[in-house]
């Protein structure tokens, strides 16, 4: 059995649309990444990287990665671009030089052997227009309006850029002028940056970034130069970056977009019940380009870095009068570089069913350049019949053309939560059918209030023994003042 229908249907859609996407997601967290580790859909480096982005606060790139890699969307909750200064300016009041507010976050990975993968501490102290961070970064940022200076530790937030940047210890400013703003960096190491923007409207801007570094060659080589362009729009966003003496440019390119909204002119009754009826259809497009070598600043996923082309491709669309029905097509695309050739994962899945009985199948080609040899199918079915309960049940089967169906791998979870969005998940995994070879078990807490918030996942694995051991632990605990 070739699977022609599943990879027609496909191709057809990538024809069409421009290649299609993914189901939806809250913004990505250690437990998603561990179960889609531990479930074979992404590989440990995968894993690695789009953890990284996490331990490291930049939730916009590891949401990127988690579309490409595990072909699922996530809402991106962190803010690169310069017109959070501008927001700012309009919507926050003057604060009291007496009022003392902040939070202290620590964050924490281990691995099967219980040894601590990394961690993350911070102290953040919001005083008057001042906000000082200690710990893992140690930062102090003066903001007024749209104006903002930043001292200590600074890196791809603080500098608004688009591309993930090293971090620098330096200065960074920013100030506005009309809608002009105008800024710059000066590290330690003697790197610098100027950077001149216009602001188009609210949500749109240009933006040049002249980078220079002094060169410490014994021999005297020529200082590193490079040269930045980002725009911004409604529609996505790009960034071009050349460094002299590179064969071709850095460029990233995250396009969005939807349609079906509510037209305008329509009173809000009838907007409302016209939108509810109304097919919706939502698209990304993510890419990432570059030659050989990448500008001295940038600081890449060692897959993109490694790859001439990479990133993904999707389109949603949702028809709630059938049964509020979704479906979702994804494919992610990586040339690497010196190479020709082109890897490509397609994937396509369905939701439909009322809220609290919906069911969902999917299936993914995990290499289309081999013709699709190799493809998972799932089906699965959640229920929430019962208030503020939720079971849920999948299998999983990797289908491959010489040895037909491979043993399923089952899993059957629950999830209670209340009003606050406090919760607890419990997950058990059959990889191997009905037997318990490498059985599984995940569980992931999250309890929060005024003060406290606290998130905990674990997974246990069968070991040789026949006990459960733990594989994998993240620990988030942040308190407020």
């Amino acid at each position: 059995m070739r699977l022609k229908f599943f990879k027609n249907l496909i191709l057809g859609t990538a024809a069409i649309t421009g290649i299609g996407a993914t189901g939806a997601l809250g913004a990505v967290t250690e437990a998603d990444v561990f179960d889609w580790w531990d479930s074979g859909i992404i590989s440990p480096g995968e894993a690695e990287e789009i953890l990284a982005k996490l331990d490291e606060g930049d939730e916009s790139e590891a949401c990127i990665l988690a579309e490409t890699y595990a072909q699922e969307s996530c809402e991106e909750s962190s803010d690169t671009g310069t017109e959070n200064a501008t927001k700012t300016a309009k919507t926050a009041k003057r604060p009291s030089a007496k009022e003392v507010h902040g939070h202290f976050l620590y964050k924490a990975r281990f691995d099967s052997a219980g040894h601590l993968k990394s961690h993350r501490e911070e102290l953040q102290l919001e005083f008057y227009r001042y906000t000082l961070k200690l710990g893992s970064q140690e930062l102090l940022t003066y903001k007024n309006g749209a104006s903002e200076a930043h001292f200590g530790e600074i890196s791809t937030r603080e500098l608004h850029s688009q591309i993930p940047l090293d971090t620098l210890w330096g200065t960074a400013l920013l100030y506005p002028i009309g809608n002009l703003f105008v800024g710059g960096m000066l590290d330690t190491s003697t790197a610098a940056n100027v950077r001149l923007g216009y602001r188009i409207d609210k949500a749109a801007f240009v933006e040049g970034i002249y980078w220079r570094q002094q060169n410490d060659d014994a021999h005297g080589a020529r200082d590193i130069q490079s040269g930045e362009l980002q725009t911004k729009f409604n529609f996505g966003e790009t960034a071009v970056w050349w460094q002299q003496g590179h064969d071709a440019p850095l460029v990233k390119i995250r396009l969005k977009g939807k349609s079906g909204a509510n037209k305008s002119g329509a009173s809000k009754g009838n907007a409302n019940k016209s939108g509810a009826n109304q097919p919706k259809i939502q698209w990304t497009s993510t890419a990432y380009v570059h030659g050989d070598s990448i500008p001295r600043f940038a600081r890449l996923s060692s897959t993109i870095a490694k790859s001439r082309i990479w990133g993904s491709q999707a389109i949603t669309g949702t028809a709630q009068e059938l049964a509020n029905t979704k479906i979702t097509a994804n494919a992610r695309f990586l040339n690497p570089l010196h190479s020709d050739s082109i890897s490509m994962r397609l994937k396509l899945a369905v939701q439909s069913g009322p809220s609290f009985l919906r069911t969902s199948a999917a299936a993914t080609c995990l290499e289309a350049s081999e013709n699709c040899r190799k493809d998972d199918l799932l089906a699965g079915i959640e229920s929430s019949f019962v208030q503020n309960l939720t079971l849920q049940a999948k299998a999983k089967a990797r289908y491959q053309r010489d040895d037909g169906l491979g043993t399923p791998q089952m899993e059957i979870g629950a999830k209670i939560c209340d009003s606050q969005k406090n919760f607890a998940k419990v997950t058990a995994v059959w990889p191997k059918g009905a037997t318990m070879e490498k059985f599984q078990l995940r569980n992931e807490t999250h309890l929060r209030n005024e003060f406290l918030d606290i998130s905990l996942s674990t997974t246990f694995k069968n070991g040789d023994d026949g006990g459960l051991h733990p594989s994998h632990a993240a620990i988030t605990a942040k308190i407020m003042f």
